[in-house]
C-alpha cells in the first residue's frame, strides 16, 4: 500500500533559518548553495543519509504539515495520482494545484523509479533473524529484483525502524509463541530457530531466564512486576535511542557548540543523557572526529577551535570585542576581561601565557584605522 501525501509549508528557506544547526551555519558565512552542493556531492554515501535524516526530522516534520490525501495500491498508481494532485489539489485557500500555489516545480510522479517489494516475505525473513545482506541476496536470486543492498537497508529501516525495534516488534512475539508451544525449549535451540547470536539476544532482550519466566507467566503474573520489567526495558531502549541521537550530530554542529560555549551539561540535558557519558563521548569520539585522535577534553577542543576562529576573523578586521560577544557568546563587562580572555586563548596547552593582548593584536589583527584599544 502506498500513500499520496500533500505537503504544506510554513516557510521555505525560512525554515532552515529557524533550525539551530543551520542558523549557526548560515550566520557564520554558510549559504544554501553550500548545503545543496554538499548533499549533491554525498549522494549514496553515509553522510548523505545522516544529513537528510536530520533535515527530515528537524525541519520537514517540524515545519511542514503532512496530510494523507489518498491511499493507493502499487507504485505506478501512486505516481499517477501524485501527478493528478499536483495539478488538481484544492488548497485550503481555494487555489488549485501545488505548482503555482505550492512548492512543486512541475507535475509530480516522475521521480526515481520505485520498486515493488514483497514486504510480507521480507518481514518473515527479518523475524527469522536474516540480516539485510542475506535478504538482499535472496531478493536478487529468487525474486529477480534489481535493488542495491544500501537502498534495501534504508527501505527496511523506514518501514520497520532500527534493528532493535525489529527485534522488539517482530521477534519478541515469536519467542513468546515458541515458549508457549514448548516451554522446555532450550536457549541454544531458540537461537538456532531464530538465527541470532547470543550477543544479539542479550543486547535486545537481556537475560533469557528472566525473559522466559516473564513470558511463561504472562496472564497471571503480578502486574507490578510486568510493569517494572517493561519500564526497565523501555528505559534501556530510551537510552539506546539517546545514544544513537548523539552519534548523528554532525561535525559542524559540534564546532558551533564548542565555539559558542555550549558545554557538556547543556548538551547532556538536551539529549537527556548523563554529563559523564557526554564528556566521555566528547573525549573519545568528537575529539577523533575533529582532530583525528581521541583524548582531548572539552576545554582543549574548545580552545583550539576558538583560537582558529579568532585568528581567521581578526585577519578579516573583525574587532576582538565583537568576536568575544557575538561569536563566542560571552558577556562583555570591560576591556580587561577581553584582554585576559585572549591571552588565555593564545596560551600554551599547559596554560602558560606567551603573548600579551597587545602582541596578539600586533600579530593577528588586521586593525582598521579607527581601532582604539
Amino acid at each position: 500500500m502506498f500513500l499520496v501525501y500533500s505537503f504544506f509549508i510554513l516557510g521555505s528557506y525560512k525554515t532552515f533559518r529557524l533550525d539551530e544547526k543551520y542558523k549557526a551555519f548560515l550566520e557564520h558565512g554558510g549559504s544554501f548553495t553550500e548545503i545543496y552542493n554538499y548533499l549533491q556531492s554525498s549522494l549514496g554515501k553515509h553522510e548523505y543519509r545522516i544529513e537528510m535524516n536530520y533535515i527530515i526530522n528537524n525541519i520537514i516534520k517540524r515545519y511542514f504539515i503532512i496530510k494523507e490525501v489518498e491511499m493507493t495500491k502499487g507504485v505506478q498508481v501512486a505516481k499517477q495520482r501524485e501527478k493528478y494532485y499536483t495539478k488538481n489539489y484544492v488548497n485550503e485557500d481555494g487555489s488549485i494545484g501545488t505548482i503555482e500555489h505550492g512548492l512543486n516545480e512541475k507535475a509530480g510522479g516522475s521521480g526515481g523509479e520505485a520498486i515493488d517489494l514483497p514486504w510480507l516475505d521480507i518481514t518473515a525473513m527479518l523475524i527469522l533473524g536474516l540480516r539485510t545482506k542475506a535478504i538482499h541476496e535472496i531478493l536478487v536470486r529468487e525474486y529477480d529484483i534489481d535493488i542495491s543492498e544500501s537502498h534495501l537497508r534504508d527501505l527496511i529501516r523506514e518501514l520497520h525502524g532500527s534493528r532493535h525495534e525489529i527485534f522488539l516488534d517482530l521477534v519478541l512475539p515469536v519467542i513468546e509463541e515458541l515458549l508457549r508451544f514448548d516451554s522446555s525449549i532450550s536457549y541454544s535451540k531458540l537461537l538456532e530457530i531464530l538465527s541470532i547470536s547470543v550477543d544479539a539476544f542479550r543486547n535486545h532482550f537481556g537475560s533469557f531466564p528472566l525473559l522466559k519466566k516473564l513470558l511463561s507467566e504472562l496472564g497471571h503474573l503480578d502486574k507490578t512486576r510486568i510493569e517494572q520489567y517493561i519500564q526497565q526495558r523501555n528505559l534501556e531502549n530510551y537510552q539506546l535511542a539517546a545514544r544513537n541521537k548523539i552519534e548523528r550530530i554532525s561535525a559542524s554542529q559540534w564546532k558551533v557548540w564548542f565555539i559558542e560555549g555550549i558545554g557538556p551539561s547543556s548538551i547532556a540535558k538536551d539529549l537527556e543523557l548523563s554529563r559523564t557519558y557526554v564528556s566521555g563521548y566528547i573525549s573519545d569520539k568528537v575529539s577523533r572526529l575533529l582532530f583525528g585522535r581521541s583524548g582531548l577534553r572539552y576545554r582543549q577542543i574548545q580552545k583550539r577551535l576558538r583560537r582558529k576562529v579568532a585568528k581567521e576573523l581578526m585577519s578579516q578586521s573583525v574587532d576582538p570585542r565583537e568576536i568575544y560577544i557575538n561569536v563566542f557568546k560571552l558577556t562583555y563587562r570591560d576591556i580587561s576581561r577581553v584582554k585576559d580572555f585572549f591571552e588565555r586563548l593564545f596560551s600554551t596547552e599547559s596554560g602558560r601565557r606567551t603573548l600579551t593582548y597587545d602582541e596578539i593584536i600586533k600579530h593577528y589583527y588586521n586593525r582598521p584605522q579607527n581601532f582604539l584599544v
